[in-house]
């Protein structure tokens, strides 16, 4: 089946509810319903090895095929980031040693820092959190002592990975809840805004940070063409792959592009692709099979990962350059044809699709092409909205009722420089709120290349994919308001990264399993809902931001605040359809912000909650909605869809998410 992932609570409450109107009754018999197909399944007492388990029996998924000094021409290979490591969860011993005053910490091997940090490649320093009320408020909401409950221990059986190693483990925070969530310490990350701490007789040097890391797949990114399969005599074709037998070399002969010339003319090498194992279940999460015939890769492929043992470059993930290059395959004018695009043609004759890529840029109010492509520049921030559908064939999804119901995330765009073009290109990392899982994809923030191109566990290959940008200065710009008041998007991104959190833990139980009150798209708005409710207390509470206001009614940030306004009471309505906030979202946010006496979050629901956020139930029908939302106040959105793109699986097929029960 699709899963929508979603957290376990410990208790359920049903109440009733009375509805004057017989359409809500519809929509949320409808919804309750739908939230059947959505509950996790029976849990067995028979042990099943889970996919994680299985992909890490192949070498090349293994942290150590990969040495920690990698020599690589920067012509063809650029690091990931300015601070790349691999995350490695602390002893008891550890935290006896240097953990005593009860920060959140975890070690880091450094395998890519800035010039002046050179001195710390290969070293295996400190991660923790900089000082600072607002970071220490947020780390101390999120920790807690982990112990699994019955349903974690059956959840480990069934074959999901959960973070075993730290069952018992006490104040375990956000970043312990990281390096410790997959049973093996390969989880890489990036690090932005790094400062490097004062080392002291008890300390070590330590690195701090004020953002969640990033996960990242492999330590370079190069920008090949790939022309063909190659034998290597010194390894063998892949035993087992989609398609007929015997299988193709997975070692490439490729070609490098060249910034100066804009061209793929820089001398050939060999790469690998590593075909990787099937699923428990079957199912191929990746192959190179035919990749050098993809349609999606014309204008070249970008390869993630690091060279192994031998000297050969082995990636990791991949990525269509096509897909994030700021050049529309299609403008669309006006907001009609818009939503048009939205409910209609974004999903449209997704199986005929498989293999290829659309980039499609939406703008209400542009008069051409040239000038909505012009609104689009370097440094400019949007709000990423992600979906995905399901998987046809033999060892696809298990849809009930012609439904597939898919995923949801938010996350935030970027438009960089890449450095290896020199070209503009969206920079897109994701929110997930994800829940425990036999691949082992784990809560948090990612890259791109992480959660969707990652060729053990992402979902390029395999699923239909919907990212829309969605460029709105009101709402993912910050305020001057006479102080500074960030923007909705910051606090969107703020408030997502405790919900990942809690669901790395389970709020202490230790898992994070489909419910009927909660999903990745129900807590996923959780979190608009708060950075709503944020902004707003936060201006309203502030008497300079108010007496500003009143002193500058036709100031361009005051009529920018006011459409932000309008944006949000139809927001608010969208999210919460009977005027009634789920008593959950309403508490939580109220303890985030420090507004009630409560010691925790809000654990226990009731059924009647799911119905009072009827309309975040399927993911698709979010994604379209709140979309629509943000275009008929003038955004501009940016479509990039991807339909089981890569090597040729021809066993499989896209599915198109469904908005409702049915196709």
């Amino acid at each position: 089946m699709v899963w929508i992932f979603s957290l376990k609570l410990s208790s359920l409450k049903f109440s009733s509810l009375k509805f004057s109107s017989l359409k809500f009754a519809v929509i949320s018999l409808m919804s309750v319903i739908g939230l059947i197909l959505f509950s996790h399944p029976a849990i067995t007492e028979v042990r099943t090895p889970s996919n994680y388990q299985i992909a890490m029996e192949s070498s090349f998924n293994q942290p150590d095929y990969y040495p920690t000094e990698q020599k690589v021409t920067e012509e063809f290979y650029q690091p990931v980031g300015d601070w790349i490591g691999r995350l490695i969860l602390p002893t008891t011993a550890d935290l006896e040693k240097f953990g005593s005053d009860g920060s959140d910490w975890v070690w880091i091997e450094i395998y890519h820092a800035p010039g002046e940090f050179q001195s710390l490649l290969g070293q295996v320093v400190r991660l923790t959190w900089a000082q600072g009320p607002d970071i220490q408020t947020l780390v101390e909401k999120v920790t807690t002592d982990i112990k699994f409950t019955p349903i974690a221990q059956g959840a480990v059986l069934k074959g999901n990975i959960l973070p075993t190693r730290l069952n018992l483990a006490s104040q375990v925070g956000p970043l312990r809840s990281l390096a410790g969530a997959r049973p093996e310490d390969d989880m890489i990350v990036r690090l932005d805004s790094v400062t490097l701490g004062n080392p002291s007789p008890d300390h070590p040097p330590a690195l701090e940070i004020i953002h969640e890391p990033i996960q990242v797949t492999g330590r370079f990114a190069g920008l090949f063409q790939i022309l063909n399969p190659i034998s290597n005599p010194q390894a063998p074709v892949p035993p087992a792959c989609p398609g007929n037998q015997p299988c193709p070399s997975d070692f490439f002969r490729v070609r490098g592009f060249n910034s100066k010339s804009g061209a793929f003319d820089r001398p050939e090498q060999m790469v690998r692709i590593p075909q990787q194992v099937a699923s428990q279940g079957g199912l191929f999460y990746s192959t190179p099979r035919e990749i050098e015939a993809s349609p999606a890769g014309t204008q070249g492929w970008y390869l993630y990962g690091a060279k192994n043992q031998a000297g050969i470059f082995t990636a990791q993930a991949i990525s269509p350059r096509r897909l994030i290059q700021l050049q529309p395959e299609t403008v669309i004018l006006g907001a009609e044809a818009g939503v048009n695009y939205i409910t209609t043609e974004n999903w449209q004759d997704t199986e005929q699709r498989k293999g290829t890529i659309q980039n499609i840029l939406v703008d209400p109010n542009a008069r051409n092409s040239e000038e909505a492509i012009a609104h689009w520049q370097a440094g400019d921030r949007a709000l990423v909205i992600h979906s995905f559908g399901g998987t046809g064939g033999e060892n696809g999804d298990k849809v009930i009722a012609g439904t597939v119901t898919g995923h949801f995330a938010y996350g935030i765009a970027e438009v960089v420089r890449d450095r290896l073009t020199q070209e503009l290109q969206f920079q897109v990392t994701y929110q997930q709120v994800y829940a425990n899982n036999p691949n082992g994809i784990t809560s948090g923030h990612h890259t791109w290349a992480s959660f969707l191109g990652n060729m053990q566990r992402g979902w390029l290959g395999t699923r239909p994919v919907s990212d829309v940008v969605i460029k709105w200065e009101p709402f993912t710009e910050n305020y001057d308001l006479g102080t500074r008041v960030d923007s909705p998007l910051t606090e969107l991104i703020n408030y997502l990264q405790v919900m990942t959190a809690r669901y790395r833990t389970g709020d202490g139980s230790g898992v994070a399993l489909v419910t009927p009150t909660t999903s990745c798209v129900q807590d996923s708005n959780q979190g608009l809902y708060m950075a709503i409710e944020g902004v707003k207390a936060r201006i309203a509470g502030d008497p300079e931001i108010q007496r500003w206001l009143a002193e500058h009614p036709d100031h361009p940030q005051t009529l920018r605040f006011q459409e932000l306004l309008s944006l949000e009471q139809d927001l608010e309505a969208f999210l919460a359809p009977r005027g009634i906030i789920r008593p959950d979202w309403k508490e939580n946010s109220e303890y985030l912000a420090g507004t009630t006496n409560r010691e925790e979050f809000l654990r226990e629901q009731n059924l009647k909650d799911p119905i009072l956020s009827a309309n975040v139930i399927f993911p698709r029908n979010a994604y379209d909605e709140i979309s629509q939302i943000f275009l008929n106040h003038g955004a501009r959105l940016w479509f990039l869809r991807t339909n089981q793109v890569g090597g040729n699986d021809p066993s499989i097929f896209p599915m198109a998410p469904t908005r409702a029960l049915g196709r």
